[in-house]
């Protein structure tokens, strides 16, 4: 350690455990004054928006490396020096609806670039244009649409035609770097709805109605209808009109944080089981992967446990030569691999997001918060230690050949000591470095966590009855598993393993 330490290059900033900034110089710098003007000085030097200004730090490309892999190295040295190795953090960190930025790829070029979020301006203008100025109007819309069928995958559209319907604006209940969502009621079906209005920008390629059209699960949100409108100044919106939910799954963990108290462990189970039967459809039947699955994108009902998965304005159809962005997923959800830079990833970073949610429910924070890209990796370096030589190889083969420092981890077992051991197996064959060496979704529904809901003599057997949770269609679910193995996968995804 102590030549690890000589060999450091950079300043360290300390502000508390788990609040720190870089600034590379040539030499080791210690700071001891703690007066007003030292500490405004030191905020000057450094800058507050480190990751915005620096933003190669989350983005590492082979050229920078070393400069990466090293900035991560003085970081985990920092917060042991600074105590951090012997707890999680203390220090509450609010769990705000940061998205980062959305991604999205260029239609031309070689390269996928990122798609900057729209303005605080251009937002507000989404709203006033339609939603919030018929609020105030009460005035009916009429809107011609298409209408998609999910038992064809087809719709109007193709057909050369359009329908009427017709609502009057009701609520917007979110709003970002996307555009709007509302709620209202279809007039002619009385079916409540939600709205969700996308500024199609021409740079880049959206892809979003194209992969709703693709789905028909009852864990995934179904579309509706689709149109587009323009605004005054002739720029152009996608709206999806999509199935109703009553809540996120965020707003739900927060009801329970607010009360001081634990979401219900059952109610956890419930989701968590719908949430990797979503995943396994999406990744076996379409082939999608979410690439933004986070507590904000998951949607439920609390009196019924009904789940949906949506916001599907990151996914995209993985090809093995085909190359994507690593700066993608909301960072607390952000698979390790994707820290590394990697760009030829699976479908299994939408496990990695999985068990950070689940995780999350459980703690009623975000396992791993870190503050930057660099400082996300620190925080699942505190936990799970330090990747081997395979595992970097398996996340990013270019950095195999860096040594970390070694440090003794808090390890999965550590944080979640008070949970059933059915959890603990659930989250450590989920969270693994070697994305290869992760459960899939499919095995996940397999694991002895969700016995209880499986269980006939049991009150949550009854309710997941009544959700159809258990409703296993071998064509829809699994798409091409081999047909021997389909009865004791049915079997067991229905059914506890005696």
């Amino acid at each position: 350690m102590t030549d690890v330490l000589r060999n450091l290059v950079g300043k360290i900033t300390f502000r508390n455990s788990d609040n720190l900034q870089l600034k590379h110089k040539t030499s080791i710098q210690s700071t001891t004054s703690n007066t007003g003007q030292e500490k405004k000085k030191r905020k000057s030097e450094t800058g507050e928006k480190v990751e915005d200004v620096k933003l190669h730090h989350d983005i590492p490309n082979f050229n920078n490396s070393a400069k990466y892999i090293n900035d991560i190295e003085n970081l985990i040295i920092s917060k042991l020096i600074d105590g951090g190795k012997e707890s999680i953090a203390v220090d509450h960190i609010e769990h705000v609806d940061i998205s980062d930025r959305k991604t999205d790829e260029k239609v031309v070029g070689k390269k996928e670039s990122i798609s900057s979020k729209l303005s605080k301006e251009r937002v507000d203008r989404m709203i006033n244009f339609d939603y919030r100025y018929n609020k105030i109007k009460q005035r009916i819309l009429h809107k011609k649409v298409y209408k998609h069928d999910h038992k064809t995958n087809a719709d109007k559209k193709n057909h050369g035609g359009t329908i009427d319907i017709s609502y009057s604006a009701t609520e917007v209940v979110g709003h970002g770097s996307f555009g709007v969502v509302v709620t209202t009621v279809i007039i002619e079906t009385e079916q409540k709805v939600a709205i969700k209005k996308v500024l199609q920008d021409k740079r880049y390629k959206n892809r979003e109605l194209e992969t709703m059209k693709m789905l028909r699960h009852p864990n995934t949100i179904g579309l509706q209808y689709y149109f587009y409108e323009k605004d005054e100044e002739d720029e152009v919106y996608l709206s999806l009109v999509l199935d109703y939910m009553p809540q996120s799954l965020y707003q739900r963990l927060r009801h329970f944080v607010h009360l001081k108290t634990e979401m219900p462990r059952l109610e956890i189970k419930f989701y968590a089981y719908q949430l990797f039967k979503g995943l396994n459809y999406l990744h076996n039947v379409p082939g999608i992967c979410h690439r933004d699955i986070k507590p904000q994108n998951l949607l439920v009902d609390p009196a019924t446990f009904s789940f949906k998965i949506c916001d599907f304005g990151s996914a995209k159809c993985l090809k093995p030569d085909q190359p994507n962005v690593s700066y993608i997923c909301s960072r607390y959800y952000r698979a390790p691999e994707l820290m590394f830079g990697a760009t030829n990833y699976s479908n299994q970073i939408d496990v990695w997001s999985s068990a950070c949610v689940i995780a999350e429910l459980l703690l009623g924070k975000p396992l791993f918060s870190g503050e930057s890209g660099i400082d996300q990796l620190v925080e699942i370096i505190k936990i799970m230690g330090i990747p081997t030589k395979d595992e970097i190889s398996g996340m990013n083969p270019n950095y195999e050949d860096h040594i970390f420092p070694n440090i003794k981890p808090i390890t999965l077992v550590g944080v979640f000591k008070e949970e059933d051991p059915d959890v603990l197996e659930l989250l450590t064959n989920t969270l693994r470095y070697h994305p290869c060496e992760r459960s899939t979704p499919l095995k996940c529904l397999l694991l002895s966590y969700f016995d209880e809901i499986k269980r006939c003599d049991t009150d949550a057997h009854a309710k997941a009855q009544y959700l159809r949770i258990f409703d296993f269609d071998v064509k829809t679910e699994l798409g091409h598993v081999p047909s021997v193995e389909l009865s004791t996968t049915e079997a067991q995804l229905k059914y506890p393993v005696t």
